[in-house]
């Protein structure tokens, strides 16, 4: 389904089951302009938050991020979140929503060998790809992809098969994106592959911040508070005996 604007939540007789019931039944792409608009709880499908233009606010687990041109925010499967546009000039929002089978379907495709693939052809539950939900860098490539994807609906309108085949080669980059940030996580400096992953997450909520409030000038101790980092910065500050370029490696 496509739609190029956003539903006002705040107009009567709108019917939020209605609305929302959608999203569990066809992948979705909302490409549209808007100042004004706010969705204050929704629990989405997998999906990827961009702007051509403008910013967005989310606000995930008592955050609030600002998705700006260049970067996207990923959002895994059942997450609770908030939206909102609040502009003096037209935003240009672009949100594409997976349906749960499609996705799976496709991060079956690029994990699984063949040969499993084969064994179970018809399975459409499984164990989805938990994706960091931080802001990425909007590379070359998922750039030209999602560029491409709306000239296509520009020009030749919704249809369903055009998209889904755009939509899939999107979520094989989107793949690709997880393994490197996986790859990244795995070089935390901890032992257990639980705290690497935890204090990865913590570091990409403090990046975040950062981002999104840079006009504001945070400091290290407000990005540590809102990431809940000051357990692990505190030793960084007082061990001044450690040399240069040695290890520091806790079991955490």
């Amino acid at each position: 389904m496509y739609f190029t604007a956003l539903p006002d939540h705040s107009e009567p007789g709108f019917d939020e089951k209605l609305h929302f019931g959608k999203f569990n039944k066809h992948n979705i792409i909302f490409n549209a302009l808007s100042s004004k608009s706010y969705c204050e709880r929704h629990v989405g499908s997998f999906s990827i938050k961009t702007v051509l233009s403008g910013e967005e606010w989310y606000g995930i687990d008592n955050r609030q991020i600002a998705v700006r041109p260049g970067q996207f925010l990923i959002l895994n499967d059942d997450q609770e979140y908030s939206c909102r546009i609040d502009s003096p000039v037209q935003v240009n929002t672009l949100s594409i929503c997976f349906k749960k089978e499609f996705a799976y379907s496709v991060f079956r495709d690029v994990s699984c060998t063949e040969e499993k693939v084969l064994d179970i052809p018809h399975d459409s539950e499984g164990h989805f790809h938990e994706f960091y939900q931080t802001l990425y860098t909007t590379g070359s490539t998922i750039k030209q992809k999602l560029l491409n994807l709306v000239a296509a609906l520009n020009e030749y309108g919704y249809h369903k098969d055009m998209v889904d085949e755009h939509l899939v080669f999107l979520l094989y980059d989107l793949v690709h994106v997880h393994k490197i940030v996986s790859n990244q996580a795995k070089r935390v400096c901890a032992v257990k592959p639980t705290t690497r992953k935890e204090i990865y997450k913590r570091l990409c909520m403090a990046k975040d911040l950062l981002h999104s409030t840079f006009m504001h000038k945070p400091d290290l101790a407000a990005m540590s508070q809102t990431a809940n980092l000051r357990l692990f910065f505190k030793p960084l500050r007082i061990n001044t005996s450690i040399r240069s370029g040695s290890p520091m490696q806790k079991n955490y």
